[in-house]
């Protein structure tokens, strides 16, 4: 259906035939053409239409200030009542004849309905009053529109659905019985028949007894003037009595109209690049009316990037390349809410912007039309139409994302050297840093500067300067893991030769400490862990990548009973194997613990091997 502007109706129908007079003629080669009367073909363009009727229009016979009482409209209420007739079983259905009753309105009687107003009409205001009679002889003069109310093959005498339909009664006439009377009643009559005059329109209202699917048969029927005598003084424009359409299909779905709302919230509105941020989409249906299907659409503009959802078990799909994600809630009953938690990652190259997650939500629900074909076999067909929100300013939430400007660093080079914690003075960290000098015979000054150069000294080469461990240094991976300095040379000249004390060239170094406690272990063996009763066992340690020489490392060898240590045999250097007996039953534990010093005399790194347990057991 179409707003037509140049008629202003809405509209989806092209009408019954045109007549056009075609005057006599000569051709190019001075031949007569005679003059003639040409018809259109009958034609009346209904495609498969689906009109959705929402609870917007929901009507309840009893309330107090209904317009369509008994007194006016008793042919609705009868029709309502009929609703509750016994099945095959002699059992009245349940639901049916409550008095609620669903319309779709008929357009304004002067024909120029409101931006927001739904209503069908039937028109032939493109025929031309001298092409059709006019004098009332049968059938004389009308156009008239045919409508079956289809009941499908699903839909039986169990569950009868009617329509009625309804003129809009002018003020004059509204004091009338008769004005209230139907132009058509399936639950009377099965075919309706709607005349409309040449140029004329047809605004019924068509009431609904209950909510569902509704499928009418329309055709379209037309009078041809026949008579000799037109206004034009023409020939005759028909020897046909009438001509008719093709018949075509309406559908009209009464269906659920509700109250659906969205909201948005996140734990931080002002995440850094690379961070994660946590987004809460809740859904809710605050109207009165159960949504079949509802869904979520979720935008994540570019520079955020969707990293996982939950509950898992909800579909949270990307379904275009526009970054609008869908989640699917599923059927939403009135009144509950459902929540969805997903986390995104801001990229790294996102800085100084605002990203805006937008929501939107949507209900759904499907209807199927069943006909029987000639054969007697059902070909079904399902729509999707959507549910009508009764409020729509809850539908869509959005928050905001600002990302903080940070300053851009400059890439740079840097010098890189290693050493493992707790080297001794003078132990080279690394290799040497060249150096060139293009003037022969200069003395070259060096110098290491920033924080922590203390712990480093320099020994210059001809060519080069090698950056080794200072005495007193005390390089602590746990303290301090990384050193970033800055190497300076100068050959005390200006580029003339002359004194100048400042800096010629510089590089920065970067010295990282190797954590020693990551690559050193101790493992303490027996060799026999179930000795008898005087029975001797001995045990023995490997120590895998010492830190330093095992000479200058002390050890304590600890041997406990029950849990609790009951003797410890201090020494130094090595692990020497121990060997252990036992005169009476019982069951023991074996660990070994080293440990090395600073410089300063401090205790560093102690290491524990594993403990292994023997049981002397009686002979």
């Amino acid at each position: 259906m179409w707003w037509n502007p140049v008629e202003k109706e809405l509209t989806n129908t092209s009408c019954p035939p045109t007549v056009k007079h075609v005057p006599g003629s000569e051709d190019d080669d001075g031949n007569t053409i005679p003059a003639k009367d040409v018809r259109s073909p009958s034609n009346i363009d209904i495609e498969t239409t689906i009109i959705h009727v929402p609870n917007s229009t929901r009507i309840d016979l009893n309330a107090a200030d209904n317009p369509y009482t008994l007194a006016k409209y008793p042919a609705l209420w009868t029709a309502d009542s009929k609703e509750n007739r016994p099945n095959d079983n002699g059992v009245p259905v349940e639901g049916k004849g409550d008095r609620i009753v669903w319309a779709l309105p008929a357009c304004p009687p002067d024909g120029t309905p409101a931006a927001n107003d739904l209503c069908i009409m039937f028109s032939a205001a493109l025929l031309d009053r001298d092409d059709w009679a006019t004098d009332r002889k049968v059938p004389n003069g009308k156009v008239d529109f045919l409508l079956d109310h289809v009941h499908q093959s699903d839909i039986d005498v169990q569950d009868p659905r009617y329509t009625l339909a309804y003129d809009v009664p002018t003020p004059a006439a509204a004091a009338s019985t008769e004005a209230y009377k139907p132009l058509w009643d399936s639950s009377d009559v099965k075919r309706a028949i709607m005349p409309v005059a040449p140029e004329g329109y047809e605004r019924p209202m068509l009431f609904f007894t209950d909510r569902g699917t509704y499928l009418f048969r329309v055709e379209v029927t037309g009078y041809p003037d026949r008579r000799n005598d037109r206004t034009d003084g023409l020939k005759p424009v028909s020897r046909d009595r009438s001509v008719s359409s093709d018949e075509r299909f309406y559908i009209v779905h009464v269906g659920t109209a509700s109250d659906l709302s969205v909201t948005a919230q996140t734990t931080t509105s002002s995440p850094t690049p690379g961070t994660e941020v946590t987004v809460t989409i809740t859904a809710s249906n605050v109207g009165t009316e159960d949504v079949s299907t509802t869904n979520v659409d979720v935008t994540l503009p570019p520079g955020l990037t969707y990293a996982s959802h939950a509950p898992a078990g909800d579909t949270f799909a990307d379904g275009d390349s526009d970054g609008v994600w869908t989640w699917n809630t599923g059927s939403m009953a009135a009144g509950a809410s459902k929540a969805l938690i997903f986390k995104a990652t801001v990229d790294s190259a996102t800085r100084g912007r605002e990203l805006a997650v937008k929501a939107a939500i949507s209900g759904t629900e499907t209807l199927t039309i069943t006909e029987t074909d000639a054969q007697g076999n059902n070909e079904v067909d399902n729509y999707t139409v959507p549910v009508v929100d009764t409020d729509s300013s809850n539908n869509a939430a959005a928050i905001t994302l600002t990302v903080p400007s940070m300053s851009n660093m400059d890439p740079m080079f840097f010098v890189l050297r290693s050493i493992a914690e707790s080297s001794a003075p003078g132990t080279k960290v690394g290799d040497p840093v060249g150096v060139e000098d293009p003037n022969p015979g200069d003395t070259l000054n060096f110098s290491l500067t920033g924080p922590g150069a203390g712990q480093f000294a320099l020994v210059e080469n001809p060519d080069s300067v090698q950056i080794v461990v200072a005495d007193g240094a005390n390089l602590d991976y746990e303290v301090k893991a990384v050193y970033d300095l800055v190497l300076t040379t100068s050959d005390a000249k200006d580029a003339n030769g002359n004194s100048d004390e400042s800096a010629d060239d510089t590089a920065k170094v970067r010295i990282k400490l190797i954590d020693i406690a990551d690559s050193y272990a101790a493992t303490l063996k027996v060799s026999n862990a179930s000795p008898n009763v005087g029975e001797a066992v001995t045990l023995t340690l490997t120590m895998q990548n010492p830190p330093v020489p095992i000479a200058g490392m002390s050890y304590v060898f600890v041997e406990g009973t029950n849990g609790h240590d009951t003797e410890r045999v201090g020494s130094a250097g090595a692990f020497q194997p121990h060997i252990r007996s036992k005169s009476a039953a019982g069951t023991y534990t074996y660990r070994v613990m080293y440990w090395h010093h600073r410089p300063d005399g401090t205790q560093e790194h102690q290491i524990t091997s594993n403990t292994v347990t023997v049981t002397w057991s009686a002979p």
